[in-house]
């Protein structure tokens, strides 16, 4: 609501206001300018393109589409044909309609359709600016409101979506979110062209959040591409540094194992919510320890044991054993090799686990990786997390100092509030904060390649506000060439 408040609002009434006095100066009352359906009738008529023609505005996109065409149409009536008053109309009506509108040089001139025959004939340079401009606007149109192009560049989905795969992600099955990032260059996330640590944004200005509604929520077990929560904190790229605008943050794709509301667990490695075994993917991989294996039976396996394959996490080798990350029907097979030994590598499990596995959890508690980053208080692990309660929109808990460090950050970064903590009291933006009822919908995400994947376990919630959209197809996939089998494969091969 911030967002159409300060942002939409304003734009809509200065250009509605500058093509008041548009019709104005064509001879039609201003008051028509503000007036929904009957000022695009008159639109149609000042440009003289048929009425039926309003059609087209009641189909999504395509109404986008129109409208820029129709822009242009309009300040043609008016003898504009510079491209840069076509690239100011439509990049920035907000300003160019009440300019046009209100000074005292420009007139209508009459119907564009019966002028466009007698008009000199462009050049072909700037045919193609025209071109470049409407097709520039149409693709970012595109790009921020319908689908967007990705590509997986690690293992953490591994399973089930592959490193290397292509993905058509769609903005609007959840609702399309507004641009954040005015300062921002079109068609890059948050690099420059061709480089990994220049940024191509600046933070000085953000806007709200705002999303248009979907026609779909986030469900328990879809695959879902977001912004990374913790990337203003500890960078996923540190050459970028923190990122604080949230629609630039990196973009991740994980599966949505819980949603707000849920209660979750994991208990040597199974999933729990609300008490009940989680669905499992058909190819989920978790860590398995074996010893017995040559490297030349496990390349024959599928593994990968170059390091720089695809960037893709190797399987490691201690000396004596191997730690590989595969599904249980992969480590059936593993299982009839003869003089092998295969087990699964859980940690913290000090009645089995090989000395490796040990040095990597204390080595997680040391650095303190593992949500909410507090390894003394409660000693969770990949392996064995929770119980944690996902937080929903409009539920209240009962806030106190034990459960404090699992939403301290929801209370305090995501929802804006000032947090501070006297002792055992804890005080919200003044007040004693014994209770907490939450603003926004919350997600718990986690890769299909169990083990090798950082998700929330590692960095907590992701809000609402972070969800990008929902991939709709594996366009294509590649690794040392074109992997054919994975050519348009829509993505409900891999949900329930």
């Amino acid at each position: 609501m911030e967002f159409f408040l300060k942002i939409v609002l304003p734009a809509f009434l200065a250009m509605h206001i500058g093509l008041a006095g548009v019709f104005r100066k064509a001879g039609k009352p201003a008051w028509a300018a503000l007036v929904p359906v009957y000022n695009l009738l008159i639109w149609l008529e000042l440009t003289g393109r048929p009425k039926w023609w309003l059609v087209y505005y009641l189909i999504p996109f395509l109404n986008l589409v129109m409208g820029i065409g129709l822009i242009l149409d309009l300040i043609r009536s008016f003898g504009k044909h510079a491209f840069l008053d076509h690239f100011a109309a439509v990049v920035f009506p907000f300003i160019y309609f009440p300019y046009l509108g209100f000074n005292k040089k420009d007139q209508y001139q009459g119907k564009w359709t019966d002028m466009m025959n007698n008009q000199p004939a462009k050049t072909k340079t700037r045919d193609w600016l025209d071109a470049i401009l409407f097709a520039g606007v149409a693709a970012l149109i595109i790009r921020t409101f319908l689908i967007e192009a990705f590509m997986i560049p690690t293992t953490s989905m591994e399973g089930s979506l592959l490193a290397g795969d292509f993905l058509f992600v769609s903005k609007f099955h959840y609702g399309v979110r507004m641009p954040q990032a005015p300062l921002s260059i079109p068609f890059v996330h948050n690099t420059m062209p061709f480089t990994t640590d220049k940024r191509s944004f600046l933070e000085w200005v953000q806007l709200p959040y705002a999303r248009v509604p979907g026609f779909m929520e986030v469900r328990r077990n879809d695959i879902v591409v977001f912004n990374y929560p913790d990337d203003d904190v500890h960078p996923d790229v540190p050459s970028l540094g923190q990122i604080h605008i949230t629609s630039l943050k990196q973009n991740y794709i994980k599966r949505c194992v819980a949603v707000g509301g849920d209660t979750l667990q994991i208990k040597q490695q199974e999933l729990y919510i609300n008490g009940k075994p989680a669905w499992k993917a058909e190819n989920l991989q978790v860590a398995y320890e074996a010893a017995g294996f040559s490297e030349a039976v496990l390349r024959k396996e599928g593994f990968r044991t170059n390091p720089n394959d695809m960037n893709r996490n190797a399987i490691t080798n201690d000396g004596m054993h191997w730690e590989l990350m595969m599904s249980e029907s992969k480590a059936q097979t593993l299982a009839k090799y003869p003089n092998v030994m295969l087990r699964r590598a859980i940690i913290p499990d000090t009645g089995r686990g090989h000395q490796f596995f040990m040095e990597r959890q204390a080595m997680q508690d040391e650095k303190g990786w593992i949500f909410p980053k507090e390894p003394q208080t409660y000693g969770w692990s990949i392996d064995n997390f929770g119980p944690l309660y996902v937080p929903k929109k409009g539920a209240t808990i009962t806030l106190d100092r034990k459960n404090l460090p699992f939403y301290r950050k929801v209370i305090e970064i995501y929802e804006k509030n000032d947090l501070k903590v006297n002792g055992d009291e804890i005080i919200i933006n003044g007040k004693p904060g014994n209770s907490y009822t939450f603003k926004m919908n919350y997600y718990f995400m986690m890769g299909d390649n169990r083990c090798g994947s950082l998700d929330s376990r590692y960095w907590g919630f992701v809000p609402e506000d972070h969800i990008i959209g929902r991939p709709w197809f594996v366009l294509l996939s590649v690794e040392n060439g074109l992997r054919y089998d994975r050519l348009l494969r829509p993505m409900s091969n891999w949900e329930p």
